[in-house]
């Protein structure tokens, strides 16, 4: 019988740190995830958002980078590893097709990113900063649906800015039905990808 108890224990103190290990993937980029997201680097972010460098010893700043790090986490692990390996592996191929023909390489340029935040990373920001706060189901965290609506709020008021309202793009059907596309840092690549991330994976 104590061997019994003894199994089980160790079954279930090996799930959990399986459990453990896996989770711990999702704190690493993978080689490739720079080509499937809009990634820039955390101390860049920071640099675009307050136009200056993070303070050594800032506990503010040191915990506002750790955000931005994750943001850019949520955003890769929004694809699959396979995904990015698939694509790696084809951007290699054109890389070498190109330049064994002597031709330019037929991709886009990477120029550095302009001051300031177009891309939504001060929402996305504020979504983590929430969902660490005490929610209905735990006192560790919120729930993903209960953050998300910061990124609608903030949509809503990009649709009814004169910015949002001055060149509407819309389909409409035979039936008069009209939907409308949206634009706007709300519903930027970073911004899709980031909350696909942040929805699917661990606390």
């Amino acid at each position: 019988m104590g061997f019994s108890v003894n199994r089980a224990f160790n079954n279930e103190s090996e799930y959990y740190r399986r459990r453990r290990e896996d989770n711990t993937k999702y704190m690493l980029a993978r080689n490739g995830d720079w080509c499937i997201a809009s990634f820039q680097c955390d101390s860049c972010w920071f640099l675009n958002i307050h136009s200056r460098r993070p303070r050594n010893g800032s506990f503010a700043d040191n915990l506002e980078l750790t955000f931005i790090r994750r943001v850019n986490l949520d955003m890769f692990w929004s694809r699959e590893s396979s995904t990015v390996l698939g694509t790696t592996s084809r951007l290699n191929g054109i890389i070498k097709g190109s330049t064994s023909k002597g031709r330019p390489v037929p991709l886009e340029p990477f120029p550095p990113w302009p001051l300031g935040d177009s891309a939504g990373m001060g929402i996305a920001l504020l979504m983590l900063e929430k969902s660490i706060e005490p929610g209905k189901n735990s006192a560790d965290y919120k729930q993903f649906d209960s953050c998300r609506h910061i990124r609608s709020a903030a949509s809503n008021v990009f649709a009814a800015s004169s910015l949002g309202a001055s060149k509407p793009l819309v389909l409409k059907s035979t039936k008069g039905e009209v939907l409308h596309l949206f634009q706007g840092a709300m519903q930027s690549v970073l911004m899709e990808r980031f909350a696909l991330g942040m929805k699917r994976l661990p606390s």
